[in-house]
């Protein structure tokens, strides 16, 4: 009875020992290597040539060189994954590598390159390693963002009654579209995006420009947009961009205009803007420096820190502003319209200690404002 166990027991043992042996891959992988056989350690071009060796283990190459007969005789004993693509059609085997001839582009980023083995009917893991694709573009980071918000406004009946009168529209459909476009692509040391909205309505009173045009304001206009470029400590931005952190002189002015930025290692900063003298949407003045010699706001800044490895750290900041507007009203603000001219200079001290959980401000701003009639 005890030798009729043992038996049972070893053939159990020994059908699982098959099993788990028939279903792992005979096969293992090598590093990426281009078509001149040198090692691709870096980022690789959408449509670079490349392959990945492939090594049998020593009994499967001794059973292949005797059957005269490649690892992967068929299309169908492999696949070939990138992230979670399968782009097996864009490879082939040859000589012991499976190769990839740059016909079509492959999926960017960074990604592992998986490769599967038929075994028993199941796809087995032969191995994976990481692969780094640049764009068609040539950004190792690419992406497009759309956005779409729909809104409706509706009123199916209107009753009055006593001396109330009766609206203009008693009954109406007003649908109004809010459309974005977001973008960011990123390269080494270049990094760009863009951020674009439109608004689209059907009732014209609700243009975005019909407080200037009335009846010609179009239905779908530009509600505000930035584009944006960084490399290496510096920054530039084109469309509606913000500047200013005094607030006795300029701060947080959001306008359409250019600005730019450059921040070193040892926190020194500069910073400039020119920007339009009047709040502006739609598409005419697209920069919004085209009439900027008659409006214009022009600012410069720069900034530095004292005694950064003391106890108490003092960071100075200053703001030259240069600006003028002749007279035309905000957008939608009901008011008397003149012109305006400023120039003045600010200063921002802040003393802090090192955790930050003291702090303190000194501003101060000086300024010649005129109004001229």
């Amino acid at each position: 009875m005890e030798r009729k166990q043992f038996k049972y027991s070893a053939l159990v043992s020994m059908l699982l020992l098959s099993f788990s042996t028939n279903a792992s891959s005979d096969y293992s992988l090598g590093v990426l290597v281009d078509g001149n056989g040198r090692t691709l350690d870096g980022w690789i071009n959408y449509n670079q040539v490349f392959s990945v060796p492939v090594f049998p283990h020593k009994s499967q190459h001794q059973k292949t060189q005797s059957k005269n007969e490649s690892p992967f005789h068929t299309r169908s004993q492999f696949q070939i994954l990138i992230g979670e693509t399968d782009v097996s059609s864009l490879f082939r085997w040859q000589d012991n590598h499976l190769s990839f001839a740059g016909d079509a582009p492959l999926p960017s980023g960074e990604n592992e390159l998986t490769v599967n083995q038929l075994v028993n009917n199941n796809w087995t893991t032969v191995g994976s390693i990481p692969v780094q694709i640049l764009t068609s573009g040539g950004f190792k980071q690419a992406s497009w963002t759309p956005r779409l918000e729909v809104g409706l406004n509706s009123q199916l009946d209107e009753r009055t009654s006593g001396d109330a009168v009766e609206s203009e529209r008693p009954t109406f459909t007003d649908i109004t579209a809010s459309i974005g476009l977001t973008s960011h692509h990123e390269n080494n040391n270049l990094e760009l995006n863009s951020n674009i909205n439109l608004l689209a309505v059907s009732n014209r009173e609700q243009a975005v420009r019909f407080a200037q045009e009335n009846q010609n304001a179009s239905k779908l206009d530009l509600a505000d947009y930035q584009v944006s470029m960084k490399r290496s400590n510096h920054r530039l931005i084109l469309g509606h961009t913000n500047f200013g952190n005094n607030p006795l002189l300029i701060d947080g002015l959001s306008r359409r205009g250019l600005s730019w930025q450059f921040a070193s290692e040892s926190n020194v900063t500069f910073n400039g803007a020119l920007l339009s003298g009047t709040d502006i949407v739609g598409f005419d003045n697209f920069t919004g420096l085209a009439d900027h010699d008659e409006q214009f706001v022009n600012a410069f800044g720069f900034g530095f820190t004292t005694f950064a490895d003391s106890r108490i750290s003092l960071r100075v900041e200053g703001t030259f502003l240069d600006a003028e507007r002749k007279p035309i009203g905000n957008l939608g603000i009901g008011e008397i319209a003149s012109a305006e001219k400023s120039r003045g200079i600010g200063l921002k001290f802040t003393a802090s200690d090192q955790e930050n959980l003291l702090s303190s401000e000194l501003i101060i701003g000086l300024s010649h404002y005129s109004n001229p009639q």
